[in-house]
């Protein structure tokens, strides 16, 4: 494997067309940045390109450039799949559609070890009114410690030791105050759990699937990229328990006949022949950490 440290608007002009299979990244989200239409030329852009912190920036410019170069170098039929955050993804399908990619059945990443960041109402009302707020108690800094915890592991980064790691926990002064509190904004208040992982592909060679794998084997003597491997996808079951689990959970009702759009129990009596695939289950669109499945 060759790994190029570079600017990949950059790096990707090098390669030629129909070279990739698949473009796999985890870009900025553009978290920090607020999105618009431009009504004098019609196209979506940031208002404010920033991400987290203001680390890394991705304008509404070089998206585009991005995916003009990606459909360039990738195959007929090729994916670029991409990691976001669900409230940032418009402007990038905007671009990817615009230069000529299909969107596809996304993914999702459920992590469940997000961190909330809404802004505190009763808090900021006390703080514009220069109310002072009486401490009634200490509690932890979760950011503070779970980041340190998490860079510890990671062993390049500073584990933020001397960081603040505790707050103080007040309560409300001003009268609006009191009635806001526990009131938070935002345009993301919510914990998040999850990542939304956005999957394009680039027009097929042939005018549908069969065509495509038919027509690229004929004229260029090569595999098609636009189809799945699902067999080799599958998720192997644990043991022969885990097997006829899912056996079950294939079936519904008391008779546990097959599911079907037509009269409940129909095909009851057809149920001994529901088999679970053996080499796994069907691989799906959501991907879970093993301690968000421990909690599932």
């Amino acid at each position: 494997m060759i790994i190029n440290h570079s600017d990949v608007i950059d790096d990707i002009k090098k390669y030629p067309n129909n070279f990739f299979n698949t473009i796999f990244s985890d870009p900025p989200y553009g978290l920090g940045s607020k999105i618009y239409v431009d009504k004098k030329d019609g196209k979506m852009k940031f208002e404010n390109c920033q991400d987290f912190m203001n680390k890394w920036v991705l304008t509404d410019e070089q998206w585009e450039e991005f995916f003009k170069e990606a459909m360039r170098v990738l195959k007929f039929g090729g994916y670029c799949v991409l990691f976001g955050m669900d409230r940032q993804v418009s402007l990038v399908k905007y671009y990817a559609i615009k230069a000529g990619f299909e969107e596809c059945q996304s993914l999702y990443w459920y992590y469940i070890s997000g961190f909330p960041k809404g802004y505190d109402i009763s808090k900021g009302i006390d703080d514009r009114l220069g109310e002072k707020r009486e401490v009634i108690g200490k509690k932890d800094c979760g950011y503070v410690i779970s980041t340190s915890k998490i860079r510890k592991e990671q062993g390049y980064r500073s584990n933020l030791i001397d960081a603040t790691r505790e707050v103080n926990i007040t309560k409300p002064s001003s009268d609006l105050a009191k009635q806001y509190e526990g009131y938070r904004s935002g345009v993301a208040p919510l914990k998040p759990c999850m990542e939304t992982i956005l999957v394009f592909r680039s027009p097929l060679y042939g005018k549908g699937p069969l065509e495509d794998v038919i027509t690229i084997y004929k004229d260029m003597k090569g595999l098609s990229a636009s189809v799945l491997n699902i067999n080799g996808s599958r998720v192997k079951h644990k043991n022969e328990d885990d097997l006829k689990k899912s056996q079950r959970l294939n079936c519904i009702g008391n008779d546990y006949g097959p599911k079907t759009k037509e009269i409940y129990g129909k095909f009851k009596d057809s149920r001994s022949n529901i088999k679970a695939h053996k080499q796994g289950r069907y691989p799906s669109q959501l991907l879970v950490d093993s301690k968000a499945s421990e909690l599932i």
